[in-house]
């Protein structure tokens, strides 16, 4: 009988895997034992450390994740939104803080940064590790700005939090910093300007020789994990692959705990009827902002729902906190 052959899927090379080779545990290129490169008490260490953050145990692709920031490799984690790719970033970034090691969280959007900011501000109570980031927005008091300020330029944080934007402003800031891992939210936002990929691999160690030329010299640098919903390539991702030895993909089919519904016609029944069936936590789109306004007149007084056309961030915090069950905003192309 043939035996199988398992393409890149091995763990020492990332070459073919062979029965042979898992049966005797040992790659045959290399010599070098397969069991050597699973860091399983890592990994076991890791999962209770999830725990511990979390109160609930990690899903199976965050799973997957962890075993993949914890054998050295970069990747990107293409996932449909809700999966727990940004919650994933921020508790490894806890985890390897603890180790001595820094991570840099980039997030798209302010909204979402202090959403992140919050969320980390309770994992350090639960792990009893606060002081231990440090973030920027631009809504932050004077104070706040100071002393931000001035642990970074002391390296005084385990954890660095901004957004996109933050990190094209004031790279010079930055420049001298050196991350061991950098968790890059939604990539298909940073890839709107490219030199943040550059940036971002220099940021890593990577010299400037080496982001123009795409080729890597001497020993190994940071690691790099992009998270997308999409998969979509930009111009820039070939370094990625390149320097990084990974690629921004096509977007994979995942299970999540979300219906897409769409109405072909405007009857206020009709929907009503489908949020009731389909219960609080819905984000309702409409064509329009006189429409979206439309309907959360029409629906203000018989469902807690709110409005969002722009910036307002009152209604997105009231709806996480669960103080609102629906959203209505504006669909635009």
């Amino acid at each position: 009988m043939a035996e199988a052959i398992y393409r890149a899927l091995c763990p020492v090379c990332g070459g073919y895997l062979t029965v042979r080779e898992a049966r005797n545990g040992l790659c045959e290129r290399t010599k070098r034992p397969l069991k050597s490169v699973f860091p399983i008490e890592k990994m076991e260490e890791f999962f209770e450390f999830f725990e511990r953050a979390l109160g609930s145990k990690p899903r199976t692709l965050q799973r997957v994740w962890a075993r993949r920031v914890l054998l050295g490799d970069s990747f990107a984690a293409i996932a449909p939104t809700g999966i727990g790719k940004t919650v994933f970033g921020l508790v490894m970034s806890f985890f390897l803080a603890k180790e001595g090691k820094k991570s840099y969280i980039i997030l798209p959007t302010t909204t979402l940064l202090r959403d992140v900011v919050g969320r980390a501000g309770e994992m350090a109570s639960r792990l009893g590790m606060e002081g231990v980031f440090i973030y920027y927005h631009g809504n932050m008091k004077s104070r706040e700005k100071e002393e931000f300020w001035e642990r970074l330029g002391k390296g005084d944080f385990g954890i660095l939090i901004t957004t996109n934007a933050f990190l094209a402003k004031n790279f010079k800031n930055l420049s001298g910093l050196r991350f061991d891992f950098i968790f890059v939210d939604d990539v298909d936002s940073l890839l709107k300007n490219s030199r943040n990929v550059d940036r971002v691999l220099r940021l890593l160690g990577f010299t400037w020789d080496e982001i123009s030329s795409g080729k890597r010299i001497g020993k190994r640098r940071g690691q790099l994990m992009v998270s997308t919903a999409t998969g979509r390539r930009g111009r820039r991702t070939e370094l990625f692959r390149a320097l990084l030895n990974f690629d921004v993909g096509a977007v994979r089919n995942t299970l999540r705990n979300i219906v897409d519904v769409k109405v072909p016609e405007r009857n206020l029944e009709r929907l009503l009827g489908i949020l009731e069936r389909m219960g609080p936590g819905a984000l309702i789109f409409a064509q329009s902002v006189e429409e979206a306004q439309n309907l959360y007149a029409s629906l203000g007084d018989r469902l807690r729902v709110g409005l969002v056309t722009g910036q307002e961030k009152e209604p997105l915090e009231k709806f996480r906190d669960g103080e609102l069950d629906y959203l209505i905003g504006v669909s635009f192309p």
